[in-house]
């Protein structure tokens, strides 16, 4: 029988797969980087609405699932069919100019990159918004992350996980981009029992 991992072992396992996995990520930019093709994206392609996203898009706030400071992440329902859930990333801008630059350089980053990548382990975007207060992003919804799965995860489950986020690294990798934001928190479990990586905020492309 495979045993299940306590919280504690599943840190060590992450932290030395981490560390595994920055030194392999260095090798693999010096060493590839300058034999692959870096990848030209297009621009991003955003809606601007005069009314509030849930409106906009025919949807029902549900509950909120992550808050970091402005930004905040929201589970909504399709008014007509409940059973369709979307998430939605919300940054939202105090009316500062300052502030109003910085939530558009994140979500410009974010729609631009995961518009113009396509791999069944990165998280897809299916519309952007611009409402008033705030810059959304609508995505598919799962309603886990690694982190949280982490003290119910087998052997085998870990194996796979890893190995997907690594070959979803690969790809962008392999097209000089660079996620920025790698953690636990931002692999997601679809329904299929897949890890998606989302979070391309802090995403770069790396120069030749």
């Amino acid at each position: 029988m495979t045993r299940k991992y306590e919280l504690c072992d599943i840190s060590r396992v992450f932290f030395l797969v981490k560390v595994v996995g920055v030194v392999f990520v260095r090798c693999y930019i010096v060493k590839n980087f300058s034999m692959s093709a870096m990848m030209n994206l297009l621009p991003e392609v955003y809606q601007t609405s005069s009314v509030s996203v849930t409106e906009a898009l025919g949807l029902k706030e549900e509950r909120r699932i992550a808050k970091c400071g402005s930004c905040q992440v929201v589970v909504a329902t399709d008014v007509n069919d409940p059973a369709k859930k979307k998430a939605l990333k919300r940054l939202m801008f105090l009316g500062k100019e300052r502030d109003y630059r910085k939530k558009h350089f994140y979500f410009s980053n974010e729609i631009r990159f995961l518009q113009n990548v396509q791999h069944s382990n990165i998280i897809q975007v299916e519309k952007a918004l611009v409402c008033p207060g705030e810059f959304v992003i609508m995505m598919e919804y799962h309603p886990i992350d690694l982190y949280g799965a982490m003290p119910c995860l087998t052997d085998a489950e870990i194996t796979k996980y890893f190995t997907q986020v690594v070959d979803a690294l690969l790809y962008l990798h392999d097209r000089h981009i660079v996620h920025g934001d790698v953690k636990l928190e931002n692999m997601l479990i679809d329904m299929q029992g897949n890890a998606k990586l989302c979070d391309f905020g802090m995403s770069q492309i790396v120069p030749n």
